[in-house]
């Protein structure tokens, strides 16, 4: 599927849900809720199905994390971000922030986004295999939809620092998010002064202040601090809270 689709993961991944469509209603069938076999529902809840199974199981505790990894996540968790938005269908975020509510799907649009202590799953969670956006005609919809979930979020893009972890600067995700403050924060030399974005690299990296980098997008040219670094312990202790959210 890789060679056929040459390398692109949405086409791989509408290639493997007919795969698992078709095996569900023949050998798989009692693999798989009754429920999913009802009209109604999308040939694709199979293969979510089996995605959202196998994440939960891979998910870790916290008590089961490598001893290395522990002092990070307990920075991280000391952050206390306004919100946290991420394209992770995984609820392992919500294990490091205690007492965050996860949200996820059409409640977004719904959502108060007044709220202290939420983590937005824009592309869907494991708790609901339906929600996941994860085929071609999935991320169409998505497409579709993505401009009254960014217009719902974007008091926080405005009114918050934001701080970008895990994504490339090429990454889709990040480019439809830099659109979207650019459009409404950036100065007139392209400048998004609330948004960094940190990169992970594996070789050692001096604590310099943030380079700024140039994104293009959609022909229009932006500029976001990017801070490098082979260890992100030090960065989440610089944002980490002074005060505990109160609501």
């Amino acid at each position: 599927l890789n060679q056929k689709y040459e390398g692109d993961p949405i086409l791989i991944g509408t290639a493997l849900s007919e795969a698992a469509f078709e095996w569900a209603w023949a050998r798989g069938k009692d693999k798989f809720p009754e429920r999913y076999f009802e009209n109604g529902n999308s040939k694709d809840v199979f293969i979510k199905h089996i995605c959202c199974t196998i994440l939960s199981q891979l998910t870790p505790a916290l008590a089961q994390i490598d001893t290395k990894f522990k002092k990070e996540i307990s920075s991280l968790a000391a952050v206390r971000p306004h919100a946290v938005i991420t394209t992770n269908y995984d609820l392992f975020l919500e294990t490091v922030f205690d007492g965050y509510q996860p949200i996820t799907g059409q409640i977004i649009l719904r959502y108060n986004t007044n709220s202290f202590g939420e983590i937005f799953h824009i592309h869907g969670d494991v708790s609901d295999p339906q929600s996941l956006v994860l085929t071609e005609r999935d991320y169409q919809e998505w497409s579709e939809k993505k401009k009254y979930v960014s217009a719902k979020l974007l008091t926080y893009f405005a009114e918050h620092p934001v701080f970008i972890f895990g994504y490339g600067i090429g990454d889709p995700n990040v480019k439809a998010i830099l659109r979207d403050i650019g459009e409404l924060v950036a100065g007139e030399d392209g400048l998004i002064p609330n948004v960094y974005q940190v990169i992970w690299q594996s070789d050692p990296v001096q604590k310099h202040p943030p380079e700024t980098v140039n994104v293009s997008v959609e022909g229009k040219d932006y500029l976001i601090k990017c801070i490098y670094t082979n260890e992100l312990d030090w960065v989440f202790n610089a944002l980490r809270s002074q005060s505990a959210l109160n609501s």
